[in-house]
């Protein structure tokens, strides 16, 4: 490639200078108010302008031609050149202001692209927890029908004084209908249901309870005696009593076979001699209005509800409601409030004597290492500086001690106010829909093989994972999982309609069960 020159030539107009005024800055003037005295001179400036060509004819064809323009780079060339004499000329002043407006706009320029382009956040996924789907061909309704009576068992379990055992059975929300209730719970929790209603009944409707109570004693377990005495009472007393359940349609196992077994063997045990059987009270009529037989006492759970909604009507279930959201909840609070301040007056004055000592040791480390540095010694392994060590870990562990009491207390004091509430077990509903649950008085047992049984220890769901997916049950029996799925619903409620209230009550509840049971994992 052959590069040539071409001359360009440029007239740059010079204003003389006077003598005075060599040593001052040049001011510009206007034409219209002082006409200069000296007439400006054309100044001639031959510039030689490298200019590129793809031949040596079209470059002499350019050279040649003079209405082509210089390159880019060479009128650049000559515009600065242009600049730098008018502001010799006397325009200097007036070209810079020109030029700082010009930056001026162009950096404003840059900053609004630069604010137009920035980038977008990047949202990071939060993480989820695992959705472990519970085992059971339970429906949702029968499912809710066993928290129903679970549930009023254990909120009324001092009124009728029903062993903890019952209530951990009946805690099986996920077992088949043929396992869900034994004959030795549904006696004592037939029983219980019907004297807490005959309680406060007229005298006629109580004479009718006690008559059924007596048959019932007397059934030996058995199931249609029992329903025969239910039955009379439906026919005496409360028409509304249902019908029990149809049979399932699987069959019976042979382990539900030989726990009745070991029942039936003990009550004959118990009433094995003549006298007993000749004192026994004939049994109630028989009733002939079912077609189906009764195999399993989870058959009788319609009746065991109806039971639990009518003794809810009764004056001294309503007092105990009453009393329990008044003046036990009022004795709880004041409690759980002494407890907390005797633990924090008790921490305070072990943590003041933990400051002091440790002042102490600290001044007694300065005096070491000054009578040191006077001697121009350097201690090391000094046996101060051990205790403080020593110190310090003993205070730390004190401090993680105190956090675990209080801690506890909450746990506590949050298990008495579900105590004494009236009903439910459902904490609440996220944005999905899902219902998430937890039973009260949950049995001091570790995970097992039937982890997803006992539902009274984890927190459960019923609804679908994501969009489009059909609804079942989920559990959540880890501490960990709980916290993350309460990190998750609170992400999502803030981008929802829920309202503040409804989202911080579902996701305090979730935390406090968390920390309910991961105290009961610890201890």
């Amino acid at each position: 490639m052959q590069r040539r020159k071409s001359q360009v030539s440029v007239e740059i107009p010079q204003a003389p200078l006077s003598k005075r005024d060599d040593n001052k800055a040049p001011v510009p003037t206007r034409v219209e108010q002082k006409k200069s005295k000296a007439r400006s001179s054309l100044v001639m400036v031959s510039v030689e302008i490298p200019v590129r060509g793809l031949s040596s004819s079209k470059s002499k064809n350019k050279a040649q031609d003079q209405n082509v323009e210089p390159p880019l780079e060479a009128e650049s060339r000559a515009l600065k050149r242009k600049r730098s004499a008018s502001d010799v000329a006397g325009n200097g002043v007036v070209d810079t202001k020109k030029r700082g407006s010009e930056r001026a706009q162009s950096s404003k320029k840059g900053i609004q692209s630069f604010v137009h382009d920035k980038p977008t956040k990047v949202v990071t996924t939060l993480p989820q927890p695992k959705w472990i789907p519970i085992p059971t061909d339970i429906s949702y309704e029968e499912t809710m029908c066993r928290m129903q009576l679970r549930e009023f068992l254990a909120r009324f379990q001092p009124l009728m004084k029903l062993p903890q055992v019952h209530l951990d059975i009946l805690s099986r929300m996920s077992v088949p209908m043929r396992r869900y209730i034994p004959k030795a719970t549904l006696k004592p929790v037939l029983l219980a249901l019907v004297d807490l209603v005959s309680a406060d009944a007229a005298p006629n409707i109580r004479q009718g309870c006690q008559t059924t109570l007596r048959y019932i004693r007397n059934a030996k377990g058995d199931l249609a005696t029992t329903w025969d005495a239910l039955a009379e009472l439906r026919q005496t007393c409360y028409s509304e009593i249902p019908n029990p359940d149809h049979p399932p349609t699987d069959d019976i196992g042979a382990d539900d076979e030989s726990e009745d077994d070991d029942e039936d063997q003990t009550r004959v045990t118990r009433r094995a001699s003549r006298i007993a059987r000749a004192s026994q009270p004939s049994p109630p009529p028989k009733d002939n209005s079912l077609d189906y037989e009764l195999v399993c006492g989870g058959q009788f759970l319609p009746i065991l509800v109806f039971l639990a909604e009518l003794a809810l009507q009764t004056p001294s279930v309503r007092a105990d409601i009453d009393d329990g959201l008044r003046n036990l909840s009022i004795a709880a609070h004041k409690t759980h409030t002494a407890k907390m301040a005797e633990e924090k007056s008790r921490w305070s004055d072990q943590r003041q004597t933990f400051t002091t000592t440790l002042a102490a040791l600290q001044v007694t480390r300065s005096q070491e290492v000054e009578a040191a540095n006077a001697q121009g010694t350097h201690p090391r392994g000094s046996s101060t500086t051990v205790k403080i060590k020593e110190l310090k870990s003993k205070r730390k562990i004190a401090e993680a001690a105190h956090q675990r009491i209080i801690r506890k207390l909450s746990i506590a004091y949050n298990l008495e106010l579900r105590a004494c509430a009236g009903r439910g077990t459902c904490l609440g509903s996220d944005e999905l829909g899902r219902q998430y649950f937890t039973l009260s008085l949950a049995p001091k047992s570790t995970h097992s093989e039937d982890r997803w049984e006992y539902w009274s220890t984890f927190v459960s769901c019923w609804g679908a994972k994501v969009d489009g997916m059909e609804p079942c049950w989920y559990g959540f029996d880890d501490p960990s999982q709980v916290r993350l799925l309460t990190g998750v619903l609170e992400h999502n409620t803030e981008q929802g309609s829920t309202p503040a209230k409804e989202k911080d009550s579902l996701v305090r509840s979730l935390l406090t069960y968390a920390d309910f049971l991961d105290d009961r994992i610890k201890n």
